[in-house]
């Protein structure tokens, strides 16, 4: 079996993780599974690094358009950390949520968007929280009322992500510059609208 250190895993998530960023999902979901495995071996079912690995597992499986699995590994991850930090207020609760909020609104299941998003928004009044996974979980809320033809709460949840995106990052980062371009599609899908009743 090998003797197996706590660095391996992180070395094996981050190998999978630049591949899965480079469009070698399969690679990054071979080098996942491995990581889960040496989690397991090594700190159990009920441990941050396991809790680490299915979350990134899931992720992989969604890159390969594999939702039911990534399902799977969301909420395993999630459960997970429910176990561990059974207050459920803090950034690694919000991580798995987000998860599996971004997999509902890619998958448009409204249903169950409604209920994740329900929970993120309640973990989201942390303090323990950080502006980013709140900026995440916004943006999906945006997402998913732009697909409910729901335009003022896209709106609303836009701005929220837009605010909490400034707090923390440059006018000039990616993910400011992409929330205000869905801000100004919202504004001018409004304009039409107005001009043609």
């Amino acid at each position: 079996m090998g003797t197996y250190f706590p660095g391996t895993i992180a070395n094996l998530n981050m190998l999978a993780s630049t591949y899965n960023l480079s469009g070698n999902p399969n690679s990054a979901l071979e080098h996942g599974r491995k990581a889960k495995n040496i989690a397991f071996r090594l700190y159990g079912e009920n441990h941050m690094e396991t809790a680490t690995t299915v979350d990134n597992l899931g992720g992989f499986f969604l890159k390969l358009g594999q939702a039911d699995s990534a399902c799977h590994y969301f909420i395993k991850g999630l459960n997970i950390r429910h176990k561990l930090f059974p207050e459920r207020n803090n950034v690694h609760v919000m991580i798995s949520t987000n998860n599996l909020l971004s997999l509902f609104v890619k998958t448009q299941q409204p249903d169950s968007v409604r209920k994740y998003l329900a929970e993120a928004l309640k973990v989201g009044k942390s303090p323990k929280v950080q502006p980013r996974q709140r900026a995440v979980t916004y943006w999906q809320a945006g997402e998913f009322f732009v697909t409910m033809a729901k335009p003022d709460s896209a709106r609303h949840y836009y701005q929220k992500a837009l605010s909490e995106n400034r707090s923390y990052l440059p006018e000039s980062d990616e993910r400011v510059i992409s929330v205000v371009n869905k801000l100004k599609e919202l504004d001018n899908k409004s304009a039409v609208t107005t001009n043609h009743p």
